[in-house]
């Protein structure tokens, strides 16, 4: 239902050319809308390790929402994710 996730002019990957994972920024702003994170692991073998670029989000909290757990963005810069692991990320105003 976010305009958000309509256009394409407003993404930004940040998934540093992981080789299995997707990893970006879509921006709400022009719409009235929260900014999201979007993580998605395609490996299907096992954990997939990465690297992401949060420069922008530094000191932010991200809502998960699959399961409303708040999480500090700065704890997602160096992660793990299990095989076919998705998250989406609504960053919180601060």
């Amino acid at each position: 239902s976010y305009k958000t996730f309509q256009i394409g002019q407003n993404i930004e990957f940040i998934d540093n050319e992981n080789a299995a994972v997707l990893a970006c920024m879509r921006y709400g702003k022009q719409f009235n809308e929260p900014d999201f994170i979007i993580i998605a692991n395609f490996n299907n073998k096992g954990h997939q390790p990465l690297s992401l670029n949060l420069s922008n989000v530094q000191n932010k909290i991200g809502k998960n929402l699959f399961t409303n757990e708040l999480i500090p963005l700065d704890t997602l810069k160096e992660i793990s994710l299990n095989p076919f692991q998705t998250l989406i990320l609504e960053i919180q105003p601060n």
